[in-house]
């Protein structure tokens, strides 16, 4: 994902909850929201619209409540020490299953590829505690959202000084730096030097220039920095695509979500 995009994505998101903050703020009164927040990526908005004066630009006084866990929040809104949260509209309508607790005002994100991917990984056993090497790491998106949902590490490979910026940034905000390696420097010399094995390799680079291809080739050569039972995984515009030849590599699985195409690989004989 460009730098551009991702942030008209916050500048999306933030203006959705800013709207959604606003409807419940009261009618008189300086009445504080004391918000739940986890470190995921869903949040930077969040602290992004607090940064930039947003809220009371829009004369609505919103706290930040960082919590560690879903659970921990869960127990804020119970006790009454929060009055709102981001969350997944299933979990709200468990958490509601016996009796109405908490009321979805705003719907701030539709469902992408990259929620598909997630849910694919899940149910492979492929996210919690598992390694992840996000070769073209642009914002961080993808390696950082397996982190929030539990992932040992995630590795990221990006050349340009904004886009560094920009990741290092995220990662300090969503509280994952410690979690998070970041390789500043060209991706295919990480690939030659690298000593480490991953679980999931996620190959996302720009599009219409055939990098994903190099980059796949390279992986191929060094089946050593993919762990049995791993995924490779490359992100392409759908016309990009063209069949590899692979020595040790074999396609598993393909999805198409508009206009991004994953494509799945895993060792052969895996």
């Amino acid at each position: 994902m460009t730098p551009n995009r991702f942030f008209l994505k916050l500048f999306s998101l933030t203006t959705v909850i800013g709207l959604a903050l606003a409807a419940c703020a009261p009618a008189t009164g300086p009445a504080t929201l004391k918000i739940a927040v986890l470190p995921i990526l869903d949040a930077l908005p969040m602290y992004v619209a607090q940064q930039e004066g947003l809220f009371e630009k829009h004369k609505v006084n919103v706290e930040l409540v960082p919590v560690a866990s879903a659970p921990e929040r869960d127990q804020l809104i119970a006790a009454g020490q929060a009055d709102g949260m981001i969350n997944e509209a299933l979990s709200t309508a468990l958490y509601n299953k016996e009796q109405v607790l908490v009321q979805i005002v705003r719907y701030a994100r539709a469902a992408t590829a990259q929620t598909a991917l997630f849910s694919i990984l899940s149910s492979a056993g492929l996210i919690e505690g598992c390694r992840y090497l996000d070769l073209f790491g642009g914002t961080g998106a993808v390696g950082i959202e397996a982190l929030s949902r539990g992932a040992a590490e995630a590795v990221f490979c990006e050349r340009d000084r904004m886009a560094l910026r920009t990741l290092q940034n995220n990662l300090a905000t969503t509280g994952f730096s410690n979690r998070g390696r970041v390789m500043p420097g060209d991706a295919f010399a990480y690939l030659e030097r690298a000593d480490a094995e991953f679980d999931v390799i996620y190959i996302a680079p720009p599009q219409y220039q055939g990098i994903w291809l190099r980059a796949l080739r390279a992986v191929d050569a060094r089946p050593e920095l993919l762990r049995e039972g791993g995924r490779v995984i490359v992100q392409v515009f759908p016309k990009e695509w063209t069949e590899p030849d692979l020595a040790r590599l074999a396609l598993l699985d393909r999805r198409q979500y508009g206009s991004t195409a994953l494509f799945f690989f895993g060792k052969r004989g895996d």
